[in-house]
């Protein structure tokens, strides 16, 4: 762990971009709160048709090239 100049933390990165910069996989024990406060926020509107949109959506599972292990492993 270390941290720049510019406040940024990082984790297993030198030279880190954001306010917490992680290389690595992250577990988390705690709650993790994302900035999602419509208080924060202006020019909101509603998403036309967003419902046919989603159904758009193809999930897919996949195995992954190091590890052979399947996506949905655990």
């Amino acid at each position: 762990m270390s941290f720049s100049g510019n406040c940024n933390v990082n984790f297993g990165i030198t030279t880190p971009t954001q306010r917490l910069h992680v290389s690595g996989n992250i577990l988390a024990t705690g709650t993790i709160t994302p900035n999602t406060d419509q208080r924060l926020k202006d020019k909101i509107s509603i998403v036309e048709n967003g419902l046919s949109k989603v159904l758009k959506m193809r999930g897919v599972h996949w195995n992954w090239k190091d590890s052979k292990n399947h996506s949905n492993n655990t």
